[in-house]
């Protein structure tokens, strides 16, 4: 296998050569081709690219803290929260002696 992608990689090698114009004009200086570039350079894109990430990233961590701090808030307001229970003396609670007797009601039976 090793031997067929070598063959392949040579008669490759050798075609492109083949195809290839001889380029016999010396070789331009950076500045000139620097000059000719319509685009950005790699390192520009690079920053542009990391200021978006750092944007996103800002947003989605801001967006994150609120909602981590409103469940911290609501939270704490549950566990400030205070139920309070009032015991009255025994001269204001209910008495049943005031109250008339409810005579006992039989249950309707049934024959079958």
């Amino acid at each position: 296998m090793l031997l067929v992608i070598g063959i392949w990689m040579l008669s490759l090698n050798v075609n492109v050569r083949s195809a290839l114009p001889e380029d016999t004009t010396p070789a331009r200086p950076f500045e000139a081709l620097k000059e000719e570039s319509s685009g950005n350079s790699i390192l520009e894109t690079f920053k542009r690219g990391v200021s978006y990430i750092e944007r996103d990233v800002s947003r989605i961590y801001s967006s994150l803290s609120d909602s981590v701090e409103s469940t911290f808030s609501s939270f704490k307001s549950r566990i400030d929260q205070r139920n309070e229970i009032y015991v009255e003396g025994r001269d204001i609670q209910f008495s049943p002696d005031s109250l008339e007797i409810i005579p006992p009601t039989p249950l309707p039976y049934s024959e079958e």
